[in-house]
């Protein structure tokens, strides 16, 4: 496992997201964040230093990013939190192993699934948010998603009375 990526494993999002929603870089409601940027989640408090926070110093014509390894692990950080699912693809499949994370299957194509559902405030969130599954298992979690009213402001109403009326 390369540096870059243990590095993106054990990396503690919770004041990255923190800033990313004071920002509004960061919508709980949304599925892709299409306005994040670095420094939505990436403080420089001092210019002469790395952004991604490995403390090394800049030098030349570095205006963010110490070394290449620093620059692909903010990139990796920002794509997460974008929700790009390639990229959170292939972390979680580093993590976790290559099969469904419901049925174990292996050697089929395995779909990013939010386990708190974008409809439900699971967008801009951490791989702690995300398995993997195939494409039958995601099918199924959609739909009992689907089944269970949704705590989006205004959507509660709505379930109820669905629910009140049989359908």
């Amino acid at each position: 496992m390369s540096q870059v990526v243990e590095r993106v494993l054990s990396f503690d999002p919770a004041p990255a997201i923190a800033r990313g929603f004071e920002r509004g870089a960061l919508k709980e409601h949304v599925r892709f964040q299409a306005y994040a940027t670095i420094p939505d989640f990436f403080d420089q408090p001092d210019p002469k230093r790395c952004t991604c926070g490995c403390g090394r110093e800049l030098t030349g014509r570095q205006r963010r990013w110490a070394e290449n390894d620093c620059s692909a692990f903010g990139l990796a950080v920002l794509r997460i939190l974008k929700c790009d699912a390639d990229v959170i693809r292939y972390y979680l499949s580093e993590q976790r192993g290559a099969g469904c994370q419901h049925c174990g299957v292996m050697n089929e194509p395995l779909q990013v699934d939010h386990i708190v559902p974008v409809h439900k405030g699971g967008g801009g969130r951490w791989l702690d948010n995300y398995q993997l599954l195939c494409e039958c298992c995601h099918k199924q979690k959609t739909a009992e998603d689907r089944r269970r009213p949704s705590t989006k402001s205004g959507e509660r109403g709505r379930a109820s009375r669905r629910l009140s009326l049989g359908g």
